[in-house]
């Protein structure tokens, strides 16, 4: 797909015009999506990029792995004082912190995150946006007298 019809779908969820460029950009530099021409050190707007084997992987881990979802907890900037706060409890209670419920707040953290900066339009081009919030939701959100 080429940047700029990706820019065409991001655009109408209120994600602008030079930032999709840019996170692109970031996501290629991470080896998260790689162009159709192996040549190419750059992205731009006519490049046609596709997810990477390792963007797949990234994915899947962040649907499936609670290790590498408790790791991305971790290591993840988190823009709240107080969630970031909540987080770094769970980490550092010793032997193990209770992993569920540390899951629980980054994941509820960057659904309200996408939440507050991107809206999915209504139409059906845009269901995979939706179910990958619910997937989410269903996979990593607890109520927290279940996880104790």
């Amino acid at each position: 797909m080429a940047v700029d019809d990706l820019q065409k779908y991001f655009i109408p969820m209120g994600i602008g015009h030079v930032s999709i460029l840019k996170l692109v950009e970031e996501l290629f530099d991470y080896r998260l999506v790689e162009s159709y021409d192996p040549s190419s050190a750059r992205i731009d707007e006519e490049q046609r990029v596709k997810i990477s084997t390792s963007g797949r992987t990234h994915m899947e881990l962040s649907l499936h792995n609670p290790i590498y979802m408790s790791s991305m907890a971790g290591a993840t900037g988190v823009r709240q004082a107080e969630v970031a706060k909540e987080i770094g409890e769970w980490l550092n209670v010793r032997p193990m912190p209770n992993w569920p419920l540390l899951i629980n707040a980054f994941v509820n953290y960057c659904l309200r995150e996408d939440e507050c900066f991107v809206e999915v339009p209504p139409s059906e081009d845009y269901g995979g946006q939706r179910l990958l919030r619910a997937d989410l939701k269903s996979r990593w959100l607890v109520h927290r007298a279940s996880a104790k």
